[in-house]
């Protein structure tokens, strides 16, 4: 469940208001149902408990009983949701449910998309393995484990950045790894991705990737969809994870996850990486680009060329027509390419993940890490959204719409 929008309730619409309680009238709430009945959304009740405990009270219980009753039928919705906001404005603590007709159901995570990423999880989360994390528990403290041990991962691409990029996030503990891919692996495929061997040619890359973390017997748990990321079915699978990470190479691609970080809530860390050789000199450089709520997405930042992505959303045959004729760009060449270069970018990324859900340093307001490879240099940047954008219209935010951009049509 996303949460969009936050009506607060007028002065007048208390009957009762003190600092340890207070009560509604009818007209306190009742417009605010009508609005939701019109938008087809779900109501939720915010409780305040200011430097309490995240923690239900029986107040809040008969509360929630009694108007949420009245809030299912004025909104027409089978549910309730009920948060309570605890602790304090520097700590802040949440805790949620499901308020039904017979029945309090407790919501397992909080997250909070910005800027960082906050999750919230119960007190009685999973027990961590000491003996396997001990080394980035003393890193990371148990908190920040048991952050990790909640996530679900997706993976957008399972090849020279994507396995590096996979193998690492899963070495770090995360609870579940969604990785779609459609492509096979290929000679050149074992020189740069994780887990592959000449005995894999011709399979999945996703299932290849997939054996390879199982063989590792840690609990994370690998989901495969050997499909291509522009089919609806794997937005819908996406639109599940924490976070996503772009590993791909195509332009129509990452329209699609650009405007996920968006719809759905779902940040995006994306990865680029350009090799040049130059008259024998190698020349590398990488990009991690963040995409959320109050960053510039991926076209805004200059990182999908519109032309390029058209031309990759034809049907190949014309598509190769059309580029003998030179009516569109030649896509079928190979771009070089080293793991050692896909290596670093891939672990810039997992390390700009681990600072936006665990809060390791103070932000310097950057979406983005520029790395020239070759010479060793890195430096941070945050391009601008533009008017217009999705990335600068908070209305569209949460709302999960699927269509896209540019008129690309969903792959069949």
């Amino acid at each position: 469940m996303v949460v969009t929008d936050i009506t607060f309730v007028a002065d007048e619409g208390y009957l009762e208001r003190s600092a340890t309680h207070l009560t509604l009238r009818p007209e306190g709430w009742s417009p605010v149902c009508r609005q939701i009945s019109l938008a087809g959304d779900v109501p939720v009740l915010l409780h305040t408990h200011p430097n309490g405990s995240a923690a239900f009270s029986a107040r809040d219980d008969t509360f929630d009983r009694t108007v949420g009753a009245e809030l299912r039928r004025t909104a027409g919705s089978d549910v309730v949701v009920s948060v309570v906001v605890a602790g304090t404005p520097a700590a802040p603590r949440f805790v949620a449910r499901l308020v039904t007709a017979d029945q309090f159901r407790g919501v397992d995570v909080i997250r909070i998309v910005g800027d960082r990423v906050d999750i919230h999880l119960p007190d009685d989360a999973a027990p961590l393995r000491d003996d396997v994390h001990d080394r980035a528990i003393r890193a990371l403290g148990k908190r920040g484990k048991r952050t990790l041990g909640s996530l679900r991962v997706g993976f957008a691409g399972a090849g020279g950045t994507g396995s590096p990029a996979i193998e690492q996030v899963a070495r770090l503990g995360v609870g579940e790894e969604l990785v779609i891919d459609n492509d096979v692996v290929t000679a050149s495929t074992v020189s740069r991705g994780y887990g592959t061997t000449l005995n894999d040619l011709g399979r999945p890359k996703v299932d290849v990737v997939a054996e390879h973390i199982a063989r590792m017997g840690l609990d994370t748990t690998v989901v495969a969809l050997n499909q291509d990321i522009r089919t609806e079915s794997s937005r819908l699978a996406l639109a599940q994870c924490d976070v996503v990470f772009g590993c791909t190479d195509s332009h129509a691609s990452r329209i699609v996850l650009s405007r996920l970080a968006y719809l759905h809530l779902v940040p995006v860390i994306d990865l680029g990486v350009v090799v040049a050789n130059t008259a024998g000199r190698l020349n590398g450089w990488g990009r991690v680009t963040w995409a959320a709520p109050g960053a510039a997405c991926l076209l805004c930042g200059g990182h999908i060329d519109p032309q390029i992505a058209a031309t990759e959303s034809l049907d190949p045959t014309e598509r190769r027509r059309l580029a003998a004729e030179g009516y569109v760009p030649d896509l079928d060449e190979p771009a070089p390419s080293v793991i050692a270069y896909t290596t670093m970018v891939a672990a810039e990324g997992v390390a700009e993940f681990l600072d936006r859900f665990l809060d390791l340093h103070s932000h310097d307001g950057a979406s983005e890490t520029l790395l020239q490879l070759s010479a060793h240099k890195k430096r941070r940047s945050k391009p601008h959204p533009r008017t217009g954008c999705i990335c600068n219209e908070p209305i569209q935010w949460g709302t999960g719409r699927a269509e896209v951009d540019l008129d690309l049509l969903w792959a069949s």
